[in-house]
């Protein structure tokens, strides 16, 4: 499968604001003093950054950096949906801007500083591929920009666009051989996959409230999970794309979309039905296997067999019988003992 694109979608409430009478006012605030993050004009850096939980997303959007080179170049841009302001990253505008201007790393002050900058009139804006958009404090209109930034992720796409919603309750990302096969022999659909659509949430998550509006603006979307459980947006984006990045999610992303939950469940136990008819049949199973006693030194002259090539054998043996008998193979291979490797 060739590799698609990655977008971005950050959704962070910011309710962790208050006004000077001390009610809450939620959302991301940029141009309000107090409410907020700014730029420091002598030395160019970020203070109170942890306003708007602005320093989790920058450190979320940091996960796009490779090694030998700025950003992935799977990912395509990055953006912040907040009550009463939105935030877009294109990836290799800023990219091409940092290459040009000798900057190695995308750091705090630059990342929030280019946020500031283009949310600032009296600011110069002396980033490429930062944008700023100004929200009214109605909350239908974080979704109509949302609505909007989907529909021009679907209106590039070469082909089809797949949003992916962590959730901590959903069945877990497992990467397996055979991830992907039997959605494609039972019928998968036959347009490909151009983009996904990564949607995650800030320190407070999604809230609930959200849920309902925020898939009307994006589309129905996969649900899964990551093993380990519940994490940070920015190791929960970090695995999403080095599961991508091994040519491991487009697979496991496919068996979500054709695949019902009980098939799902099945196949990954025949999966390991299958796993555990090999080791028998070569005699290493863990509930089979039996110590053995240690054998005796070899006579002098003579050379003692290395018990992996006796594994190894072993191996070629089921791999070329399954090869031969095709299906009925995974019967065969069970009742198949072979001479238990003798440890030495």
């Amino acid at each position: 499968m060739a590799a698609a694109r990655v977008h971005v979608l950050y959704v962070e409430s910011a309710e962790d604001q208050r006004g000077i009478d001390g009610a809450r006012v939620p959302g991301l605030h940029l141009r309000v003093p107090g409410l907020g993050p700014t730029l420091c004009g002598t030395c160019g850096s970020v203070a109170d950054s942890w306003r708007g939980r602005l320093d989790n997303f920058q450190c979320t959007l940091r996960m796009c950096c490779a090694e030998g080179q700025l950003f992935r170049p799977c990912v395509s841009q990055v953006a912040l949906i907040s009550p009463r302001a939105a935030l877009n990253y294109s990836l290799p505008e800023l990219g091409a801007w940092m290459h040009a201007s000798g900057r190695k790393r995308p750091n705090e002050a630059l990342l929030i500083g280019a946020a500031l900058r283009e949310a600032d009139p009296a600011l110069p804006a002396v980033h490429d591929g930062v944008t700023y958009a100004e929200l009214r404090p109605d909350p239908d209109a974080m979704w109509e920009w949302v609505s909007l930034w989907a529909q021009a992720v679907r209106d590039s796409a070469a082909g089809r666009v797949v949003p992916v919603l962590l959730d901590a309750k959903a069945p877990p990302l497992a990467p397996s051989a055979a991830a992907g096969a039997l959605a494609t022999a039972i019928g998968a659909r036959a347009r490909p996959i151009s983009d996904l659509l990564f949607i995650l949430g800030g320190p407070s998550g999604i809230p609930s409230r959200w849920q309902q509006p925020l898939l009307a603006a994006v589309g129905a979307p996969i649900r899964v999970a990551l093993r380990g459980g519940l994490a940070h947006s920015a190791p929960a984006l970090l695995e999403l794309l080095l599961l991508h990045e091994r040519h491991e999610l487009l697979p496991l992303l496919l068996d979500r979309e054709v695949l019902g939950p009980a098939q799902l469940k099945r196949w990954h136990k025949m999966e390991r039905e299958v796993h555990h008819a090999w080791l028998r049949a070569l005699g290493v199973h863990a509930q089979d296997s039996q110590p053995a006693a240690r054998p005796s030194e070899a006579l002098p002259g003579t050379r003692r067999r290395d018990p992996f090539e006796d594994l190894l054998q072993a191996h070629q043996a089921v791999v070329a019988r399954m090869r031969e008998d095709g299906p009925e193979a995974t019967e065969a291979a069970a009742p198949a003992k072979t001479k238990r490797m003798r440890r030495t």
